[in-house]
């Protein structure tokens, strides 16, 4: 009988172990299936393309009152900018508008893009309106740097007989493409600051700042002003410092134009071409006239394209022997130079880009509204007067060196697209700014 009731009790004891191992591996189960769903939602969500983009655009690309650039300084409207992608998508063939339209209705006006699909979308929306400004150059008359045909000036000449508008669809794409595929943003790479310094660096940290020294983006408007002859007599000098942010080149002279090239100056860039014609500042006599003939009348930040750290020490002296409070020189970042070069060269800009073509990459993603001055590679004005390489010395436009013609077929598209506004007329006759949104 005992032995009877002992056994029993055993076998209770044991279910009750049974079922309390039993409950206790749903229990771990469960919860480690929950955690490796919150793992691969997380991934998901931190896609590395998309963490870089939303990074960067916090904002709903459809609600004009997201608190991020670019949509509230470009000001794009809900409605208007669903239905323009959806229409780029339907013209190229890529989606029906049907598939884009269940996307983008599935977004709400209260929530960033952090879907992939929405994200793809718009990423094709804005492949495809590369697509049509690449079909748009390649229909362009022939010319060459220097001398334009006759085909090429007509053409040319029709652009700028049409009042320009403003798009900021197309504005708001390119900046969306330009940031995916370079995978990167234009303001946390354009210069170089101590966190790009490798542990073997043996440049001793010359150049290298402690954070960015560009003021943070956007800029309502800026002017990007080469130096072209084209300028002379342009009148274009109040225009251009009335912007919010100026960019000009290579020190250019200003002193004695400031009517038709103005006189501000926010960013100027160096490149190392300029420091061998003053000996790479190596001597005491280099250095005075590299002062006194580019550095007296700048002001801003100086971008330099060296890579040379001794060049780059000399620089910073002969700024800090002047006295010049008011500038300061940062190194260019030439690994998001090379980006930006490897990239336009899917879409025809064979040769390395220009310092000014990279620029003005730059200024369509930091700014609202970009218009560019002092642009124009050939021998004769639209009206037939004849144009010097540069405003400031009467140098004869060197062809070899100044080979832009892939670049100044990318411009004209661009300022046919709205994206931005180039300059070649006097400026007291060029039609008002319209925006078309």
């Amino acid at each position: 009988m005992i032995n009877n009731m002992w056994l029993l009790y055993q076998g209770k004891w044991t279910r009750t172990i049974f079922v309390t191992m039993t409950v206790r591996r749903i229990f771990l189960s469960t919860w480690l299936v929950c955690l490796i769903s919150l793992i691969l939602l997380w991934v998901a969500s931190t896609n590395p393309l998309n963490a870089i983009v939303m990074s960067y655009r916090k904002f709903d690309p459809f609600n004009a009152s997201s608190s991020r650039l670019p949509v509230k300084s470009l000001g794009a409207p809900s409605k208007t900018n669903r239905t323009y992608i959806n229409n780029t998508l339907e013209t190229n063939g890529n989606l029906s508008n049907s598939t884009a339209q269940s996307v983008f209705m599935n977004a709400q006006h209260s929530q960033a893009v952090t879907s992939a699909s929405s994200d793809t979308l718009i990423h094709i929306a804005a492949k495809a309106m590369m697509k049509k400004m690449n079909d748009l150059v390649r229909k362009m008359p022939d010319f060459e740097v220097g001398n334009g045909t006759d085909n090429f000036t007509a053409y040319v000449s029709s652009i700028f007989a049409k009042p320009w508008k403003r798009d900021v669809n197309n504005t708001w794409l390119f900046r969306f493409f330009l940031t995916k595929e370079t995978r990167t943003t234009v303001y946390d790479e354009l210069m170089l600051t101590q966190k790009h310094l490798k542990k073997n660096d043996k440049s001793g940290g010359i150049g290298y700042h402690k954070t960015n020294l560009f003021p943070k983006p956007p800029y309502k408007s800026c002017s990007v002003v080469g130096s072209s002859g084209i300028l002379l007599g342009s009148q274009c000098g109040r225009v251009i410092d009335d912007k919010d942010f100026v960019i000009r080149f290579n020190l250019a002279q200003i002193k004695g134009f400031e009517e038709d090239v103005g006189y501000k100056t926010n960013v100027t860039t160096l490149n190392p071409s300029i420091l061998r014609r003053y000996g790479r500042l190596q001597n005491a006599s280099d250095r005075v006239k590299f002062s006194q003939s580019k550095l007296v009348e700048q002001e801003g930040l100086v971008w330099t394209s060296s890579r040379n750290s001794d060049d780059i020490r000399r620089v910073i002296d002969t700024i800090k022997l002047v006295n010049h409070s008011k500038l300061t020189l940062v190194r260019g970042n030439m690994g998001h130079f090379k980006k930006l070069n490897t990239l336009w060269k899917k879409y025809g800009v064979n040769r390395v880009q220009t310092s000014g073509f990279y620029f003005l990459n730059c200024a369509l993603d930091l700014c609202s509204e970009v218009h560019l001055f002092g642009y124009w590679p050939f021998h004769t004005s639209l009206e037939g007067r004849t144009v010097p390489a540069h405003y400031y010395d009467g140098v004869t436009l060197n062809q070899k060196i100044h080979k832009t013609s892939d670049e100044i077929r990318l411009l004209l598209t661009m300022h046919q697209f709205g994206m931005l506004k180039l300059h070649i007329n006097d400026c007291s006759k060029d039609n008002r700014t319209k925006i078309m949104a």
